[in-house]
């Protein structure tokens, strides 16, 4: 029988079939998330947890542990994790974010009495501005400023508000209840699914399943295992050298550190505020760079190869325009599933080309195969890119 994900020897009828299989299944996921959207943040929740942890209950049931006694454990550690993060991280971490944001009309001055001369007279000597212009300039950087008190009204409202909104959103018993029985019955779940997959289609759907997998696997479990090391880097760095709000600047450098080099812009301007708001000296600002430096060496040669490799390979400028166009079209969630959409997008575009490549739309009238056509060896390599 002809296999789908064979390029060489195409059966289109079947082709055909597993497109329109795929497109049943993104319809039914839009029914019955449209059907419980009023429990659609604790299932997506739950659907995340149970993506994250079947591992590890794989582990423990090589281990020969009751699945029941296995899935509580982990469920009962994890559920710990996150309440000890949100009662005794999340609240020491707001306030040195609030610090920093209040340093910014600091910041600004000694910027504009430390900084700015020698930049005005460089640029009046070259004839490059006038003094109208420059005089404009000056204006629009002091309205920057107000930026940090607005940005500390959000984060103020956001504290104050968000135990309601969470507290409407997420039923706090209802994600370890869904997640238990998923975790639970896993296994049951997956083999029903199986079941109702067209004979010859199970094996196409496993395969590219086993695609879409890994690539989200790289994603989220890759980059946050990254995210997370450069997290402790950085604030060790910044502790060393004695930067004021180190765990605070490390943390969030960390995070940002799922979009490539966004660690280094957020990272280096919170630094940089924090530096210039009680400047001492240019050995500040080569101990922050020094720092930047050692962590962006040590995870481009160590850690990244090591952790996620090359089984993503998104490029960081598509990156960072996805998540602004999903973020103004989608809000918050947006945001959230801009880089996994983006994953599997490229798993459906790798999947899918060899097939258009040998479709009669490409070929048009050549019955001769075209010299641009991907081999699966050739497909491999340019996935990587």
């Amino acid at each position: 029988m002809n296999i789908i994900l064979d390029p060489e020897n195409i059966n289109w009828s079947q082709v055909k079939r597993f497109a329109l299989f795929c497109i049943a299944i993104i319809i039914s996921v839009v029914f019955f998330a449209n059907l419980y959207k009023a429990l659609l943040v604790p299932i997506c929740i739950s659907l995340f947890l149970t993506y994250l942890l079947v591992p590890v209950v794989h582990h423990l049931d090589r281990l020969r542990v009751p699945r029941v006694a296995s899935v509580s454990i982990i469920l009962l550690a994890t559920l710990a994790i996150i309440t000890f993060a949100t009662f005794k991280v999340i609240p020491p971490l707001y306030f040195e974010i609030v610090s920093i944001l209040k340093l910014a009309p600091k910041t600004y001055e000694t910027f504009a009495r430390e900084w700015l001369p020698p930049v005005r007279d460089m640029l009046f000597n070259w004839d490059l501005v006038t003094r109208e212009e420059w005089n404009n300039f000056l204006k629009e950087s002091k309205n920057l400023t107000h930026l940090s008190d607005r940005v500390n009204q959000a984060l103020s409202t956001i504290w104050h508000t968000a135990p309601q909104v969470l507290g409407t959103v997420i039923n706090i018993v209802m994600v370890p209840l869904i997640t238990f029985c998923l975790l639970k019955d896993y296994e049951e779940l997956k083999a029903r699914f199986i079941s109702l997959i067209p004979r010859d289609l199970v094996r196409p759907f496993r395969t590219f399943s086993f695609r879409v997998s890994e690539a989200l696997r790289a994603v989220i479990r890759g980059q946050a295992m990254v995210a997370g090391i450069l997290a402790v880097l950085y604030i060790l760095g910044f502790s060393i050298i004695g930067l004021q709000g180190a765990f605070a600047i490390g943390l969030i450098a960390g995070a940002c550190r799922i979009i490539n080099y966004l660690d280094v812009i957020v990272g280096g301007t919170l630094s940089l505020m924090v530096i210039l708001s009680d400047f001492q000296g240019i050995g500040q600002l080569l101990a922050v760079a020094g720092v930047f430096l050692v962590v962006q060496s040590v995870d481009g040669m160590f850690i990244t190869p090591r952790v996620i490799g090359d089984r993503v390979g998104l490029h960081p400028v598509l990156v960072i325009v996805s998540i602004l166009s999903f973020g103004d079209l989608f809000g918050f969630w947006g945001v959230l599933l801009a880089i996994p959409v983006l994953a599997v997008a490229k798993v459906l575009w790798f999947s899918t080309k060899p097939f258009y490549l040998a479709s009669r739309p490409y070929m048009g009238n050549s019955s001769a195969p075209s010299t641009d056509s991907v081999t699966p060896h050739k497909q491999e390599e340019e996935s990587k890119i």
